[in-house]
């Protein structure tokens, strides 16, 4: 199963199940909201066009990372909704580790030339 944006969630048709990468936030009603928008105030959530609303339980602790939530489409008033949903993974920022990573290897590699010398 292809991991879908919100955008192309809402082109499908309905009672289908899905992978949908985005945002997670706790509304102020206490439901979880799927959003394509990082960084989101728990007031404007519930005004974002692009959003899944998750009906049901679902176990997250909560990140500023994207995740990926899976379960079955459906339209309800003019909303789409995510029944049966479970996380499925959340999302690493590889991108933005590799110049971590980069700079950590040549600092090793500094140090041990320079031991060496020594």
């Amino acid at each position: 199963m292809d991991t879908l944006s919100i955008t192309d969630a809402g082109s499908l048709a309905v009672n289908q199940e899905v992978q949908v990468r985005g945002f997670l936030y706790h509304a102020e009603d206490g439901r979880w909201i799927l959003s394509d928008r990082p960084g989101l105030k728990c007031c404007c959530v519930s005004k974002q066009k692009n959003k899944i609303i998750i009906d049901g339980p679902i176990d997250f602790e909560g990140s500023c990372r994207p995740v990926v939530v899976k379960g079955v489409l459906r339209m309800q008033s003019d909303q789409m909704h995510l029944t049966q949903s479970a996380l499925v993974t959340e999302s690493l920022p590889w991108g933005a580790m590799i110049p971590v990573v980069l700079i950590l290897v040549l600092i090793g590699m500094g140090i041990i030339w320079w031991r060496r010398r020594s």
